[in-house]
């Protein structure tokens, strides 16, 4: 199937990108990963633009890491110089995470459909998150045999406290968008047809005032004092190790079986 890249829209302060693909699952690779860096290019460098909403076409948000890709990686890490192959290759695309972070502009995700893995990494990079009802989320990770990576073990603790965090990462468990807001994941909950546009209103009513805005956002960054990239550096590591077990490989080359029925 071929690789569908994300889009970009921007009207009045406002840019929209949307995660796509031919079958409305949104998966990510480094093609994808690579666009949306080249996207956050275009929003910083702009002129204006006061918010950011992140969404997917079709069915879902997206469902994280593409397993074609996945399977390549699982074969490359079997060599130390694949290993740190894929080890620069996972810290690179991790900078989706810090530069949503990094934005002046106020960043929100409208997350309809399935929200898995990396996914849920740029998810809560982004300062607000709304959800449809009908909206699926889980880390992912540990079904594979795989530890964390965009940041999503570091970004989920800090949204939802450590409790509730190892529940999602270690337990691997599946939760609604209603449950997503009980937990904190969620800001506000929307009905499909209106998720885009509340995510639009939300995003405005934030980023009236933008160098206000921005202040306050360096404020908020300022608590981090760094422990993010600190992480993503660590991470890295991690997600390579674990994809390197035998069990990570054969649970890898059972969920491409899988999915190629």
């Amino acid at each position: 199937m071929a690789t569908v890249l994300p889009s970009l829209e921007v009207a009045e302060g406002v840019a929209i990108i949307r995660l796509r693909s031919e079958n409305g699952m949104n998966a990510l690779d480094d093609a994808v990963s690579d666009e949306l860096q080249r996207l956050l290019d275009e929003v910083e460098s702009a002129d204006g633009i006061r918010a950011l909403v992140l969404t997917g076409e079709g069915r879902s948000f997206s469902a994280g890491g593409d397993f074609a890709q996945l399977a390549q990686l699982a074969d490359a890490v079997r060599t130390d110089e694949g290993a740190a192959d894929v080890r620069a290759r996972v810290r690179q695309n991790s900078r989706i995470v810090e530069r949503l972070r990094a934005l002046d502009a106020v960043t929100v995700a409208a997350i309809d459909g399935a929200c898995i893995g990396a996914a849920l990494g740029m998810a809560l990079a982004c300062d607000a998150r709304i959800v449809t009802p009908r909206a699926t989320l889980s880390t992912g990770f540990i079904s594979l045999g795989l530890s964390a990576d965009f940041g999503t073990a570091y970004l989920l603790t800090d949204a939802i406290g450590r409790a509730q965090a190892s529940r999602w990462l270690l337990g691997g468990e599946r939760f609604t968008g209603d449950a997503a807001l009980r937990a904190g994941f969620a800001t506000a909950i929307a009905e499909p047809g209106t998720l885009l546009d509340s995510a639009v209103a939300l995003a405005e009513r934030w980023s009236v005032f933008p160098v206000a805005t921005a202040g306050m956002k360096a404020g908020i960054r300022d608590a981090d004092e760094g422990g993010l990239a600190r992480h993503l550096e660590h991470e890295a590591d991690r997600f390579v190790a674990a994809l390197r077990h035998p069990q990570a490989q054969a649970s890898v080359a059972k969920a491409v079986a899988k999915l190629a029925r």
